[in-house]
């Protein structure tokens, strides 16, 4: 069971640069790391249509959301807008008939 768990790596906050220079650093760093450790593929995101239609495809493979980061951004802890997650959202109504 735990052998077919596997750890996504999208950045390496430790390492100085912007982000395209740690995210190729993860990918380097790990590509030799076996089966369980992967970095996960980044796409440049070419607009809102883009970024739906690829939210769209993350959330129908049961993904949570997809982060769009500035390609050029040191990290930074906490919260910032150099990275911004997006997640889809559904409403619906309802009524409470009692508490």
């Amino acid at each position: 069971m735990w052998k077919d768990v596997q750890f996504c790596v999208f950045d390496a906050p430790m390492h100085p640069g912007d982000y395209q220079e740690r995210y190729s650093f993860a990918g380097d760093t790990i590509s030799s790391s076996g089966p369980n450790l992967l970095a996960i593929p980044i796409t440049q995101c070419l607009g809102i249509q883009h970024l739906q239609t690829v939210l769209c495809q993350v959330t129908h493979k049961k993904g949570e959301g997809v982060m769009l980061y500035h390609p050029s951004s040191k990290y930074t802890s906490g919260r910032t807008n150099q990275l911004l997650k997006v997640k889809a959202f559904s409403e619906e109504d309802v009524k409470f008939v009692a508490c």
